[in-house]
């Protein structure tokens, strides 16, 4: 009886302490999405060092050579106004038209006065912050020649 006595007390204590482990890991499992755990609250403003402005600008027409030649024109008065106003010509890039032919929706029955509506645009990519924030409220000036833009696309 002694010589099963020693296998037993072992297999007892195994019992006990897996049951423990059991119990530990059910009540975490349990009380997991109880806990909030916050490590402070703080706002600090930085100052961008990078900025990306899309710039778009939209023509309708019937003629795509004509808008073509409408969009070239508009692409390269905003050039001009990026570079006059201080933005380098290194950090301006073109974005690829879009035309949507309207005749070609063939589940509309509307039709419109214009075939064709061409969306081009340019992309500004400078550290040089301040200048684009400034040219941001003068964009508006590009309406004097004729040039509707819209910007954060």
């Amino acid at each position: 009886m002694i010589k099963h006595l020693y296998p037993s007390t072992i297999i007892a204590l195994a019992l006990i302490v897996l049951g423990l482990c059991l119990k530990s890991g059910i009540d975490n499992y349990a009380g997991k999405d109880r806990r909030v755990t916050v490590k402070g609250l703080s706002e600090t403003e930085v100052k961008a060092d990078h900025v990306t402005w899309p710039i778009q600008t939209t023509e309708v027409g019937n003629s795509l050579p004509a808008l073509y030649d409408k969009i070239a024109q508009t692409r390269q008065t905003v050039t001009k106004f990026l570079t006059d106003n201080g933005i380098k010509e290194s950090d301006i890039s073109i974005v690829a038209p879009e035309v949507t032919d309207m005749n070609a929706n063939q589940y509309s029955s509307n039709r419109s006065e214009y075939r064709y509506i061409i969306s081009s645009g340019l992309t500004v990519s400078t550290s040089d912050v301040e200048t684009v924030r400034n040219l941001v409220n003068r964009v508006g000036e590009l309406l004097k020649e004729g040039i509707a833009v819209t910007t954060g696309t």
